[in-house]
Parts: structure tokens; C-alpha cells; sequence
């Protein structure tokens, strides 16, 4: 079954994060640069579909 999940990603492993997710099937459907609020540096927050099981569940989005 598949769920979406959410990632915060540094923006010099984006292209390394994205690869590692298509050899596991999962599709990227959104991902927007963000400011982190800690430290004024820059991020990748990405929207994640992907089979359950293939990324750790604390990182799912719930149905609000």
C-alpha cells in the first residue's frame, strides 16, 4: 500500500537522496527550498509516495 511521507533535506544531498528513493521505487511528487528556522540554512522539504515499509513511518503525513 502506498503512503506519502515527508522529508527535510540539506540541499548538497538532494541529488543523492532522490537516487537512493528511485532504486527503492518511491516517486518525489512535490519538494519546495525552505528556510530552517534553527539555523537560517537552507532546505529541501519533499512530499515522498511510497510503498509502506520503505521509509520509516515517524515520517508519514497524517490525514488531518
Amino acid at each position: 500500500m502506498k503512503k506519502l511521507y515527508y522529508a527535510y533535506i540539506v540541499s548538497n544531498l538532494k541529488d543523492y537522496f532522490e537516487d537512493k528513493l528511485r532504486e527503492h521505487g518511491a516517486i518525489i511528487l512535490n519538494c519546495d527550498l525552505v528556510i530552517n528556522s534553527n539555523n537560517n540554512e537552507p532546505l529541501y522539504y519533499c512530499i515522498i509516495e511510497s510503498e509502506e515499509g520503505i521509509i520509516d513511518p515517524k515520517w508519514e503525513l497524517k490525514a488531518q
